[in-house]
C-alpha cells in the first residue's frame, strides 16, 4: 500500500495573480485574454476566495474588482474581429 504522506500535496501556485506581503494576491494585468485565459482566472480567483481566511476576503475582493479580465476578454475579441477573425470557443478547444 503506498502511503501518501510523503506526497508533496500543496495546490499549485496560481498563474494569473501573485501573493503580497498583506496574504491577498494581486491579479496579473494582460490587455487581451482569450477565452480559455477568462475561465482559468475566473475559477483561480473562486479558489483564492475559498482559501482565504474572512478578513482577507472583502481586501481580495477590491483587488478583484481593479482588474476585470472580461474587459481583457473583450478587447481580444474586438482585435480579432478587426482582422476578420474569431475566437475559436471553448467547445473547439477541448480535446476529443
Amino acid at each position: 500500500m503506498k502511503s501518501h504522506l510523503s506526497e508533496d500535496m500543496r495546490p499549485e501556485p496560481p498563474r494569473y495573480h501573485q501573493r503580497d506581503e498583506q496574504g491577498t494576491f494581486q491579479p496579473i494585468p494582460f490587455a487581451f485574454v482569450t477565452e480559455i485565459m477568462h475561465q482559468q482566472i475566473l475559477e483561480e480567483r473562486n479558489a483564492i476566495l475559498a482559501s482565504l481566511p474572512a478578513d482577507l476576503k472583502t481586501r481580495q475582493l477590491r483587488l478583484f474588482e481593479a482588474y476585470d479580465p472580461t474587459r481583457g476578454h473583450h478587447g481580444f475579441k474586438r482585435i480579432l474581429q478587426m482582422f476578420g477573425a474569431r475566437a475559436p470557443s471553448m467547445a473547439q478547444c477541448s480535446p476529443g
